[in-house]
């Protein structure tokens, strides 16, 4: 019986005729025609020594950065890969578990935000900023998914410091 209902399941919950289910809170929706396919795995290709920065400098807090395909507006987004979502992760947080459960973060860059332009000549030019910067878009992407930074009061101070240092 167990058998048959996992059976029906994965028929019902995953599938609409051809079309997979997919969360929206997932990184790629499938959405994309092949020619943004290829200008999107360009466009990675070509930063990739720019996401591998910006990984290294939030080191665990993320298991990956990779530019978004689909954030239109925003610099930054937050997204999960793997079996635990960040709702999920939520959830888990909310029950008290002894052992906390984390999704596997994914920082989501916009490429086609003027940050993103930021970001890339702070790399070419080797400044130490961008690690800052890249702490104030992690936890702006933790703030728009309605989350805390993981250290509300180490962001509150960057985000001072560089204030500042524009001013």
């Amino acid at each position: 019986f167990t058998e048959d209902v996992d059976e029906f399941v994965s028929k019902v919950l995953d599938k609409y005729g051809e079309k997979e289910f997919r969360s929206i809170s997932s990184g790629d929706l499938g959405l994309q025609t092949d020619a943004e396919k290829e200008s999107a795995q360009k466009k990675q290709e070509e930063n990739e020594s720019l996401l591998t920065a910006v990984k290294e400098a939030l080191g665990d807090k993320v298991a990956e950065v990779s530019l978004s395909t689909r954030l239109t507006s925003a610099p930054c987004c937050i997204t999960a890969k793997g079996e635990v979502s960040l709702e999920m992760e939520r959830i888990f947080a909310a029950m008290n578990a002894p052992q906390p459960i984390k999704a596997q973060r994914v920082l989501e860059l916009n490429p086609d935000h003027e940050l993103f332009v930021v970001l890339q000549k702070k790399h070419a030019e080797q400044d130490p900023a961008l690690s800052d910067f890249a702490e104030l878009l992690y936890g702006q992407a933790l703030i728009l998914e309605g989350m805390l930074p993981e250290d509300p009061a180490a962001f509150s101070q960057l985000l001072c410091r560089l204030m500042q240092e524009k001013a």
